[in-house]
């Protein structure tokens, strides 16, 4: 076998190789079925502020004592939509928040989302892959202590806690791959196209 056979078979061994790379790393941070929860919390009232003990903040006629604004949001991010029948039992997704808590939205607004004393509860819904999802807004008296409360119902799905940061299921692992898997088949070509002459 002549050095261009070595080559060629070797540039090709490695081509497979990026690809198998790429399609792996690509399954392993877009799992079949994920759904990701955030949750954003604002203090309306600075306590540390001088002036914070004559501010009052009131919704539907009941004073909320420290008040924190909370938002969250739920979305499918895995490569399969997150259909109502995958819920077990039928059984909502529940945080436990700690705190009593007024919801801000309503109607289709808040659609999926229940309040349950000190819980906030996400019912059986399609959740679609890769769209918008669902939120909602509420007040809550004090800094919630939020968590989901586990098992969770969803079958066969991980769910995860995306608080603090961006959507892990964006685009730019895949986009970084691609690229990566892009340039490797680029460069193997280059390389078999100067021996094989």
């Amino acid at each position: 076998m002549d050095l261009a056979n070595i080559i060629g078979i070797t540039a090709i061994v490695v081509a497979l190789v990026g690809v198998i790379v790429g399609v792996l790393g690509y399954l392993r941070m877009n799992p079949k079925r994920r759904v990701e929860y955030q949750f954003r919390v604002v203090p309306l009232i600075q306590r540390s502020q001088s002036f914070s003990n004559r501010i009052a903040v009131s919704f539907d006629g009941e004073n909320i004592p420290d008040p924190h604004l909370v938002e969250v949001q739920i979305r499918a991010t895995g490569r399969v939509d997150i259909r109502s029948d995958d819920f077990d039992s039928k059984k909502p997704l529940r945080f436990h928040i700690g705190r009593k808590a007024k919801m801000l939205r309503d109607g289709k607004e808040a659609e999926g989302f229940s309040l349950s004393e000190t819980d906030l509860l996400f019912h059986p819904t399609l959740i679609p892959r890769k769209a918008e999802g669902y939120g909602t807004q509420f007040l809550c008296q004090g800094m919630p202590e939020i968590h989901l409360v586990k098992p969770h119902p969803i079958a066969d799905t991980a769910v995860k806690n995306a608080s603090g940061g961006p959507w892990v299921g964006s685009n730019t692992g895949r986009v970084v791959l691609a690229l990566v898997s892009l340039l490797m088949g680029m460069g193997v070509s280059v390389v078999s196209g100067l021996f094989m002459k």
